[in-house]
């Protein structure tokens, strides 16, 4: 409560909207705190191309310094789509509209991750070809 008493009557809204530049850094920098500093290749797709890009002085990128709101945002549309919700309602929290081309990114990617996982049950539920896989 004192919290919001501290901003109340200052603004329209409960409380203050964090600057997006600001809110982008302070990711990074808890990504570093959490040691998500493995090194990471950066692709960007051209047409049919798909180009490595190159990080200023040539240094690899880490991946806490790719990490932004944009990057949570897509991660959770695809835990969505892959935790079984129906893409409309994603769609509808998400804001996209139905002929949005960078819903159905996250949609396919979603899909890739399902068939993966539908692949891995299908292999165990193969008949066993002799009793030793059966006992494994």
């Amino acid at each position: 409560m004192t919290i919001l008493n501290t901003y109340k009557g200052r603004q329209k809204r409960l409380l203050p909207m964090p600057n997006n530049c600001r809110f982008n850094k302070r990711l990074k920098e808890i990504g570093e705190l959490a040691g998500w500093t493995f090194q990471v290749l950066k692709y960007r797709k051209s047409g049919n191309k798909t180009i490595e890009l190159k990080s200023p002085l040539n240094k690899p990128y880490r991946f806490c310094d790719l990490i932004s709101s944009h990057t949570m945002r897509r991660t959770c549309i695809t835990n969505m789509l892959v935790a079984g919700m129906p893409e409309h309602i994603v769609r509808k929290i998400s804001g996209h509209t139905s002929s949005s081309k960078s819903f159905f990114r996250c949609v396919s990617l979603a899909q890739k991750i399902v068939d993966t996982e539908i692949e891995k049950i299908f292999s165990r539920l193969k008949p066993a070809q002799n009793i030793d896989e059966i006992l494994v």
